[in-house]
């Protein structure tokens, strides 16, 4: 179907979680979609009982508990991609922890229409406070490994980005990035082999970038972010007393953005001089829990 979004949600437990999140497509002013939610919790019904109840539209496909995001979500475009006719349609990536506003897909099509060949990413904003915007695009520099926000994320970003046509970014993240089917043609599915959880949807969009498609931010098509649900970080700490517990939980925990086999399968798969590149961003995830630990002594 021509200009159909297949929006994928990989879930695993968050019940009512879920449940905000598919209320908020519920009125979405763009018509033509299908939500499919991939349940990758073995032995757990509850989904089920929800969609037949509640969401009575929405496809459900039951995966197992071998999955993490990258499986999942494969799963649910596979699932697609073995339907007919969905040549010109788009795959949706979205977590089930984010709330879009009634005109989000509509936004994110616009945005599409007018940068074509791209891939469209969303604003998140934090669920409490919509100043505090958690991701509007992002400059990565292969050298120093970092990855910086386009804007930062506090202060009177969400004024400044309202006001934009377009953002553009280095990378995508999942959490709503939508795809031309195309796409997938020409690059792959998501890779589970290298980053079976996190970092592979910005691998994906690196990947399309290297093939030619524009990442593009629809600066109208926003998503709260429930930010606290969202695996394990450093800002999660907030007051909380350092651990190397908690240390070594991010460098291990296939759930932590920090994880190192992550990190070192990105900069295997990216870089020039990986092991450079590898050092380099090991030596910063460091630093930063040090000053971090610091200031909550000097503070305390």
């Amino acid at each position: 179907m021509k200009d159909h979004i297949y929006i994928i949600i990989a879930v695993f437990k968050r019940l009512e979680i879920t449940r905000k999140c598919l209320e908020s497509l519920k009125n979405q002013t763009f018509k033509n979609f299908t939500v499919i939610l991939v349940d990758h919790c073995t032995g757990d019904d509850s989904y089920k009982s929800l969609i037949e109840n509640e969401f009575p539209e929405v496809v459900l496909l039951k995966g197992d508990d071998s999955m993490w995001w990258t499986a999942a979500t494969n799963f649910g475009i596979n699932y697609v991609l073995n339907l007919k006719d969905t040549a010109e349609s788009f795959i949706l990536t979205l977590n089930n922890d984010l709330i879009a506003g009634d005109d989000y897909l509509e936004q994110l099509m616009i945005t599409y229409n007018k940068y074509k060949p791209c891939l469209v990413g969303s604003v998140s904003v934090d669920f409490d406070d919509i100043n505090n915007v958690d991701f509007a695009g992002c400059h990565w520099n292969i050298y120093t490994t970092r990855m910086k926000d386009n804007f930062g994320k506090t202060g009177d970003i969400y004024k400044k980005i309202e006001k934009l046509d377009f953002i553009e970014s280095d990378l995508l993240p999942g959490r709503g990035m939508l795809i031309p089917m195309e796409v997938f043609a020409k690059i792959g599915l998501f890779d589970n082999d290298l980053f079976p959880h996190y970092a592979s949807d910005f691998d994906f969009s690196h990947m399309a970038r290297k093939a030619g498609y524009k990442l593009i931010i629809s600066p109208k098509a926003i998503v709260r972010s429930m930010v606290k649900e969202t695996g394990l970080r450093f800002d999660k700490l907030s007051t909380s007393k350092p651990s190397f517990k908690f240390l070594y939980l991010t460098q291990t925990s296939i759930k932590s953005p920090l994880n190192i086999k992550t990190r070192f399968n990105w900069a295997k798969k990216h870089t020039i001089i990986s092991p450079a590149y590898f050092l380099i961003d090991t030596t910063r995830i460091l630093l930063s829990y040090f000053r971090y630990t610091l200031k909550y002594y000097i503070n305390k």
